[in-house]
């Protein structure tokens, strides 16, 4: 717990405090600026293992794995191991409003009105062929201790599997939503929390997006209905540091994924129009390091250039992601989960 206090700093109201416990909190960066939080560095102690070390800093599964390449992913950790903390993010180049949830990073950003912070948490989202859609809705109901009505498509696939779900499964520790979901609009999506806590930070659900129990319980306090709720597709992310621009990639989504040369090409691009008319230096063996094998953390890429810098925001660049006609995924007699 020290170690978020620390994180989330004093810029806050004691009226935020209660809730904000349980959430990675930052403050948004300054004008030109797009990157928040630092890297931590621990050690492992006895026992633990890459989902316990996860879950103790609101990491998500495949985040630590792209930072710790060669960490034991099966077993417990080595005592006294070093373990890279990717709490250093580039902000999704959307408007910075409501929730912002990026498919790739697993990853959702929630931007309080009226409040100069973000809070971050990692997901789970949707399977191989249950593909999570992006979207742009809101939040239309809070629903704490959620009564899951099992999509006739979803038990069909379970019972491939020889598991059989009833048409309804009651609150409870075998329901799947967890204590608390929040209703998207348009769709029979949710954002909801889990009974299964090593999900998180990986494509494990049938379309919706589940949340550590304890970091659900803190945005179902924070979120009020009618929050905006948009879902992007941004597999690499650029942005400002005190003049230095960094590069964060993650491992985009198999079923939409381009070749690394068409990678190669979106990613220069976005570097020209970002650095276009500075006089930054951009190292290309840096970006083809990462462009090969991702981190998921920010990279810096460039020598800091004098003058003032824009921010991806500001500049107003595309999003790299689309909006999909709204047509339902699953059945609409229940939720995904």
């Amino acid at each position: 717990m020290l170690k978020r206090l620390l994180l989330i700093g004093s810029f806050f109201g004691s009226f935020l405090f209660p809730v904000l416990l349980n959430a990675l909190t930052f403050t948004l960066p300054s004008s030109g600026n797009d990157i928040i939080g630092q890297i931590q560095y621990v050690h492992s102690e006895k026992g633990e293992n890459i989902y316990d070390v996860a879950r103790k800093y609101d990491i998500g599964f495949y985040e630590m794995i792209e930072a710790n390449p060669g960490i034991n992913r099966h077993s417990p950790i080595a005592p006294e191991e070093t373990i890279t903390i990717p709490t250093e993010y580039i902000l999704p180049n959307v408007q910075r409003t409501g929730i912002v949830i990026n498919l790739p990073e697993l990853r959702l950003y929630y931007y309080p009105t009226g409040q100069n912070i973000v809070v971050t948490e990692p997901i789970a989202i949707g399977r191989y062929d249950w593909l999570t859609p992006t979207l742009e809705t809101a939040i239309i109901e809070k629903i704490k201790n959620p009564y899951w009505h099992v999509p006739k498509t979803i038990k069909a696939a379970a019972a491939k599997k020889g598991i059989y779900w009833p048409d309804v499964v009651p609150p409870g520790p075998k329901n799947p939503l967890g204590s608390y979901a929040l209703r998207l609009g348009k769709r029979e999506y949710l954002i909801h929390g889990t009974n299964n806590p090593t999900s998180i930070g990986k494509r494990a659900s049938s379309g919706c997006m589940r949340m550590y129990p304890e970091s659900i319980e803190a945005l179902f306090n924070l979120v009020p209905i009618g929050t905006t709720v948009k879902i992007v597709n941004e597999f690499y992310k650029v942005g400002w540091n005190n003049g230095v621009l960094y590069l964060e990639i993650h491992e985009p989504l198999q079923e939409l994924a381009q070749s690394k040369i068409e990678q190669t090409s979106l990613i220069t691009n976005t570097i020209d129009q970002v650095t276009a008319g500075s006089n930054a230096h951009i190292d290309w063996s840096v970006v083809n390091k990462e462009i090969e094998r991702p981190s998921g953390i920010p990279i810096p890429i460039s020598s800091q250039v004098s003058g003032s810098t824009q921010s991806y925001i500001e500049a107003a660049q595309p999003s790299n992601s689309t909006t999909p006609e709204e047509e339902p995924v699953h059945e609409q007699e229940g939720y995904s989960y």
